[in-house]
């Protein structure tokens, strides 16, 4: 697997990895090449992964998902689709976007060890402090803020500005940190 890509699997593994879900339909053996939760950006051979919304039924989505190239789609309830791709069942798509991503990019957060950083005011001061720390005392460091990203000794703007990015949206970064015995990471 190169570093900036996911796993290429077997959809019967990959659905195997996300608790409680269960194939409705579609060729067990077709290759899973990624995951992805809006279809405007999802890629072929990718998963999409209809996560329900306060505004829009994901599940609308699930054609144009299908039309750029998506193996299949992971609903929370059954629909109907082109007999030659896959129908994912899962009981929660937005727990199950989390088991997708870290199944194909090999479980990157088990190889770091993650320290977060919570409240209402200083976090990125603290998430700061903590890293120059340990970088003092000899630890690689990287963090993920709503200002910016850490990624050894290159920080970069975060464009999404979100606390919480997405599990698809993080998930790139985490391999390019090649933990060692001796990585941390600061979250804010």
């Amino acid at each position: 697997m190169a570093d900036d890509s996911p796993a290429v699997m077997r959809l019967a593994d990959v659905v195997a990895a996300v608790p409680g879900a269960v194939l409705l339909r579609g060729d067990p053996n077709v290759l899973v090449r990624g995951v992805g939760h809006d279809s405007r950006t999802i890629l072929p051979g990718a998963l999409f992964v209809a996560v329900p919304g306060q505004r829009h039924d994901a599940r609308d989505f699930v054609g144009q998902a299908l039309a750029r190239g998506a193996v299949g789609a992971v609903v929370e309830s059954a629909l109907d689709t082109p007999s030659d791709r896959a129908v994912i069942r899962v009981p929660a798509a937005r727990a199950a976007l989390a088991d997708l991503a870290a199944v194909l990019w090999g479980y990157p957060s088990r190889k770091l060890r993650l320290v977060g950083v919570t409240g209402t005011d200083g976090k990125t001061t603290t998430t700061r402090l903590a890293s120059a720390i340990l970088e003092r005392a000899g630890s690689r460091t990287g963090w993920l803020t709503t200002v910016d990203v850490k990624i050894g000794p290159s920080t970069r703007p975060n464009e999404l500005h979100h606390t919480t990015p997405r599990r698809t949206t993080s998930r790139p970064c985490s391999p390019r940190w090649r933990p060692t015995r001796s990585s941390v990471r600061c979250w804010r």
